[in-house]
């Protein structure tokens, strides 16, 4: 759903594609609770935006103590958690699943490392990939880590109440999975 216009309160961000609906939501916070307050009353529902630094990380590869080896082209993606720090590669970055959306302010969460902390992760990843390929015996000759931009990753938070106890569920807005 793209809105063309955003108020003083709104931002714009890229995010991917939400799956899971709030009903949904509230079902998988309620399957095998960790507390019995989850089985209380829901007492809010938020959809909150995590945000993930995306890099592309491109090379050139080929064969070590080869004379005429191919040399083979390869690139991925890696996704830094804006909030840990953490981050992991990724095959395939499809601009079909994400969208341009305004948003309310409130409902991103706030980054807790810079961008050059994670441009340092970023690096550090690349650095284990290219330490594994030279175990398979491979030489990177040209690499290249560059930023792709944030995209913020969907996120419902849910708040129950059980005999004036509350506790609060993630629930994954894409897998559906809880968090």
């Amino acid at each position: 759903m793209n809105q063309k216009s955003c108020t003083k309160n709104q931002v714009e961000i890229l995010c991917f594609k939400p799956k899971i609906d709030k009903e949904e939501a509230i079902k998988i916070a309620r399957k095998k609770p960790f507390l019995r307050r989850e089985k209380g009353q829901v007492t809010e529902t938020n959809l909150m935006y995590k945000p993930f630094m995306i890099f592309k990380y491109e090379a050139s590869i080929r064969k070590k103590k080869i004379k005429d080896a191919i040399i083979e082209n390869i690139t991925f993606y890696i996704a830094i958690d804006m909030i840990t720090g953490l981050g992991f590669e990724f095959e395939k970055f499809d601009e079909d699943r994400v969208d341009r959306i305004f948003v309310e302010n409130n409902q991103i969460i706030k980054e807790s490392i810079s961008i050059n902390k994670a441009m340092e992760e970023a690096s550090r990843i690349a650095f284990k990939f290219k330490l594994k390929l030279s175990k398979f015996g491979f030489e990177v000759l040209r690499e290249e880590v560059k930023p792709i931009g944030m995209i913020y990753k969907p996120l419902w938070i849910i708040k129950f109440i059980n005999k004036g106890r509350e506790s609060i569920v993630g629930v994954d807005a894409i897998k559906g999975t809880r968090v």
